[in-house]
């Protein structure tokens, strides 16, 4: 079969659905085409080509075979002479056939008895009803999402899509994200028809319904919720407990070091490199802000802050007072507003360089302007079930979701309610950056606050810099050690649940309040402060990645597999780490690249691929070998379990980096990365000059509907190698630090 490949609207890719075991061999023709950003442009995503179109026409093949089958890859190469160029790799990925490791008695989509389905707090009041407080209770009462609704991502929904030949523009992608929330929410009210006439055989109160993720929420007794609790269907039952924000998250009152300006955030995370180049998050989208309860007003932005105008006299930032349906009330500009989430989104999206306050002299606009410096916010204000409909809903396209706020008391199984709803926008396309909390690390204990455990969501540390300069772990910050009910005590997971660490006490945080005499008083700290850097970096590189790459970092997944890159890899012991992560500091500082802006020689490839239980699939990095002055190379990996906030144990999968030997052919691991955490990092600072390659082999895979088939899952991962001298330009000479 002779596939003819055109109208490719990713310049300089070639994507090409792969056979397990097998190197294809395309006779390709391949029309490239510029991406202008705009939405009636050629929907760019590098997973969906016309050719694959055309080759379900030529096929007898089904449309889930295809998606099994369909990889993505993509590299950017940067010579020693500054140039670069895109190129395509997909003849590079071939799998192997392994030994199944995982006993078929052990698999299944979920475990009987694995979780505990009732908050302890719910079955105190149940095994004791005398000693219940007389007042009624708030819970949230969820179904199973596997007894209503196929959890398949938008990433997936697209794929198929295209594979019927349904998109072709940004818009038809946008149309087919919305279809399939549209379908998921009627599925939910179908579902939960049922659950309202079971709650009504008991006296409990109805307070609200949220058909995107299967809930509601009830206000009953002690006797009630016995009842409520042997609903069939239900997965969870948990007790609504607030979200705390500036108690839990202080501002001021614990800074132990000195505080930070916008722009040595600049420095510490490396984004000047991006505003040079004219990147400023504003690429497409909003990007969302949970601050707890809205009460009346209580939660919601000062919207008119002159750092939240965009020069122009043109404010970029919404609040959404109440959610309606899938619609919001406004209240317009609240003025105060709330310190909190006012304070949070300076840092997230705050600008003054455009001139916007007279007052304040040019030297000093930098120094109060936050992250993503061109984007536009929205305020949820809400609490995480209803944040779920008001940040998937058709009438906004968001890609990102700050949530500087948490519920009170660790919570490190990633099976809560909120966990459940955070996974929601995950797999609705939104990335949700999430503050780790401000509980502690010493012992051994995870800390982390609720939904910092959710398996869809990217956890964020903190770090600050101390009155002698020095870059040091906060001292409060929670420790995150993912834990699994095995049916009689928990247990470690293997899963580190701090992503990355972002800089934290922020000197010219935004006030609240127009009439008071300083509009930027300072010092917001703690995680609250550090989440929103790292949001607003991941707007920075969505936008580079937007305008120089494609569309594929819509998928969140493969924006943590690129973020996770970017760590500096210390541990809390101040140990740079080789393979995994820590509990503490996850993939350690975060150090933002734009993967064209390489010391020379050097490359970067992301993608994603389909990884079978048993099953190797070897990328190649460099198959003709490295350069002499190649000093290091490193690899991510980071899959999603749909299944782990029902409490099923998540997928397994390793990581290894392979060199080739020069005289026998034989590929050789100099580094494994296999443990039991949802991602995996290898690194070297020793290369050879033999060809190099990446292993990602599924060690025990039992996931069923990750949109990959029978025990099968879908892996993100990002690659890079380069030089360390700083010598290709001035950006890597004064921006970019060498490890």
């Amino acid at each position: 079969m002779r596939l003819v490949w055109s109208g490719l609207v990713w310049s300089g890719l070639v994507v090409a659905p792969l056979a397990h075991g097998a190197t294809p061999t395309l006779d390709a023709d391949v029309e490239g085409r510029a991406y202008g950003g705009r939405l009636d442009d050629s929907y760019n995503h590098p997973l969906l080509s016309s050719t694959v179109t055309e080759l379900v026409s030529t096929s007898a093949r089904t449309t889930d075979e295809l998606l099994h089958d369909l990889h993505s890859f993509d590299r950017i190469v940067v010579a020693s002479d500054g140039s670069r160029t895109t190129t395509s790799g997909a003849e590079l990925i071939t799998g192997e056939a392994g030994d199944a490791l995982t006993p078929e008695s052990e698999r299944g989509e979920l475990m009987a008895g694995s979780l505990p389905l009732v908050d302890p707090d719910i079955q105190s009041m149940i095994d004791d009803v005398t000693a219940a407080p007389a007042d009624p209770v708030e819970v949230d009462l969820v179904l199973d999402p596997l007894s209503w609704n196929p959890i398949v991502s938008v990433e997936h929904e697209l794929m198929v899509a295209m594979l019927e030949g349904r998109v072709s523009t940004r818009r038809d992608a946008l149309t087919v994200r919305n279809d399939a929330m549209d379908a998921r929410q009627a599925a939910g009210e179908r579902a939960i028809a049922g659950l309202l006439a079971s709650i009504e055989t008991t006296s409990a109160d109805v307070v609200d319904s949220f058909p995107l993720t299967g809930t509601v929420r009830v206000r009953a007794d002690a006797a009630d919720l016995a009842d409520l609790v042997n609903i069939d269907g239900v997965a969870h039952v948990d007790l609504v407990r607030d979200e705390t924000t500036a108690a839990g998250y202080p501002t001021g009152t614990e800074v132990t070091g000195g505080a930070i300006t916008g722009e040595e955030v600049e420095n510490l995370l490396q984004t000047t490199q991006f505003y040079d180049a004219g990147y400023d998050g504003s690429a497409d989208g909003y990007i969302g802000l949970e601050e707890g309860d809205a009460g009346s007003g209580g939660h919601q932005v000062r919207r008119n802050h002159p750092g939240f105008d965009d020069g122009a006299g043109v404010d970029r930032w919404e609040n959404c007072a109440v959610p309606i349906g899938a619609f919001c009330t406004y209240n317009g500009d609240p003025d105060p507003g709330n310190p909190h989430a006012t304070g949070v989104a300076s840092i997230l999206l705050g600008d003054l360089t455009r001139g916007q306050d007279s007052t304040i002299p040019t030297s000093g606009q930098r120094a109060r302007s936050g992250v993503a410096r061109g984007a536009t916010g929205l305020g949820a204000g809400t609490g995480s079930t209803q944040t779920v409909q008001v940040m998937t809903a058709a009438w906004r396209d968001i890609h990102l979701l700050n949530h500087s706020a948490g519920t009170s008391g660790a919570v490190c199984t990633g099976t809560s309610s909120a966990a459940q709803d955070y996974n929601t926008l995950y797999e609705s396309g939104v990335a949700a950056f999430q503050a780790a909390g401000n509980e502690g690390h010493t012992g051994a204990d995870c800390t982390v606050r609720d939904p910092g455990a959710a398996i869809g969501v990217f956890t964020i540390g903190a770090f600050q810099v101390d009155g002698s300069d020095n870059e040091i772990i906060y001292p409060n910050l929670s420790r995150g050690g993912g834990v699994f009910y095995d049916g009689s005590a928990y247990v470690d997971d293997g899963r580190t649940l701090i992503d990355v660490l972002g800089a934290t006490v922020h000197e010219h945080s935004y006030d609240e309040d127009s009439t008071a005499s300083d509009q930027y008083p300072g010092d917001l700290c703690c995680t609250s402060g550090a989440t929103p850097t790292a949001t607003g970096a991941a707007a920075l590189f969505r936008d580079w990645y937007l305008s120089s790459v494609g569309t594929a970092i819509d998928s969140p997944g493969l924006l943590y597999a690129n973020l996770l890159l970017m760590g500096d890899r210390i541990d809390e012991s101040g140990t740079y780490l080789d393979t995994g992560f820590d509990e503490l500091t996850g993939a350690g500082k975060l150090r933002m690249r734009m993967w064209d802006n390489l010391d020379g020689p050097a490359a970067w490839g992301d993608g994603s691929l389909c990884v079978d239980d048993g099953t190797s699939y070897d990328i190649d990095i460099a198959p003709a070998g490295l350069d002499a002055d190649v000093d290091t190379v490193r690899a991510v990996i980071w899959w999603y379990d749909h299944r782990h906030d029902s409490g099923t144990p998540h997928d397994k999968v390793n990581l290894a980096l392979q060199r080739q030997q020069p005289r026998t052919g034989n590929w050789v691991t100099t580094r494994l990365s296999a443990t039991d955490d949802n991602k995996q990092r290898v690194y070297t600072d020793t290369p050879s000059t033999q060809p190099y390659r990446i292993r990602i082999t599924g060690r025990d895979v039992t996931s069923d509907s990750e949109g990959c088939g029978i025990d099968s899952t879908r892996v993100c991962y990002a690659w890079v190698y380069e030089d360390q001298d700083r010598d290709t330009g001035t950006s890597l000479d004064n921006q970019i630090r060498p490890e």
